[in-house]
């Protein structure tokens, strides 16, 4: 029997977490997966699953479950950080992102 290529899991009233199976890190081997807390009803979860399997399947995986933390968080400072704030704010969120994380 196959692998279940998508879950809803209960979180609550009116709470699901939708999780779509990626497959395999070629590197690590391990498994991936994108996770997604929703709020409304069971068909609601349900559409919006089946909607997910279909861009997986159609190779329209979204760009946050590919990059790393690292890659992330370098283009958002970048893109929206530094448009957005003071030269020395930038250079104080370039130098604790890169002694945090």
């Amino acid at each position: 029997m196959a692998r279940k290529a998508g879950q809803l899991i209960a979180r609550g009233q009116s709470t699901w977490l939708v999780r779509v199976y990626l497959g395999r890190d070629p590197q690590t081997g391990t498994r991936k997966y994108r996770n997604q807390t929703l709020h409304g009803s069971f068909r609601e979860a349900q559409r919006f699953l089946n909607l997910k399997l279909q861009q997986r399947d159609n190779g329209r995986v979204s760009r946050a479950a590919v990059l790393s933390l690292n890659q992330l968080l370098g283009q958002w400072l970048t893109t929206v950080v530094k448009a957005r704030v003071r030269t020395r704010t930038f250079k104080d969120y370039e130098a604790l992102l890169k002694l945090y994380i």
